[in-house]
């Protein structure tokens, strides 16, 4: 039996910044959490700018055979979408048994957080997030990106 098992293969292919590693940020806080890992508050050290982190799990992701819609999504961000109601991708990268998607912070958290904080929404303040969703959506489907 091998003592040191390969890390599990996920591959992002090129990076728009070759060179990033885990290291070139100071982790803050947890702003997500999700099934393959959690997205973290941070900063560049460098740049002093704020991002969201998004850090997944490879072995997770191949425990449920997840690959194709992780690097679906990876694909879709890296469309240089441009739009309010969508975050960017900056870059990724990642390590032997990591990915890592560094993305626009937008402080104020999720639309799940505050519908499970306030169980529901006026319908005035529902009209508005559907809005923005559709919005989202079409943008997305005028540059022919079908998503979930």
């Amino acid at each position: 039996m091998n003592a040191n098992p390969s890390p599990p293969q996920i591959n992002l292919g090129p990076s728009s910044n070759p060179h990033a590693k885990p290291s070139d940020f100071h982790f803050l806080k947890v702003i997500g959490k999700g099934s393959f890992g959690k997205v973290l508050l941070a900063r560049h050290k460098a740049e002093e700018a704020f991002y969201a982190v998004k850090v997944l799990q490879k072995k997770a992701i191949l425990k449920k055979k997840e690959e194709k819609h992780i690097m679906s999504e990876r694909n879709v961000l890296l469309k240089n979408v441009k739009h309010p109601f969508l975050v960017g991708l900056h870059f990724s990268f990642q390590t032997a048994d990591k990915l890592y998607f560094v993305l626009d912070y937008i402080n104020g958290g999720e639309l799940f957080y505050h519908l499970q904080r306030e169980r529901c929404f006026l319908e005035p303040r529902a009209r508005f997030y559907a809005a923005e969703i559709a919005s989202a959506l079409g943008y997305l489907h005028s540059l022919n990106i079908v998503y979930r």
